[in-house]
């Protein structure tokens, strides 16, 4: 899964191994962080403001992470 942030340059990637990853692309190759879900990621949602990203998982977890 990926997400754009609404208004600003961050994308977020959602991985199968649980891995959620922030990028700046065109700015750099390297994630900005990374980070364990914990189990596959099924969904990725910015809050309207883009301070917060939503994330969604295959087996129902929900977590919610500050940018």
């Amino acid at each position: 899964a990926v997400a754009f942030q609404n208004r600003g340059p961050v994308l977020a990637s959602g991985a199968p191994d649980g891995k959620v990853g922030f990028w700046c692309p065109g700015v750099s190759d390297k994630a900005l962080a990374v980070v364990d879900f914990g189990e596959g990621v099924s969904r990725l949602a910015w809050s309207p403001g883009d301070g917060r990203l939503g994330v969604g998982g295959e087996v129902g977890a929900v977590a919610m992470y500050t940018a």
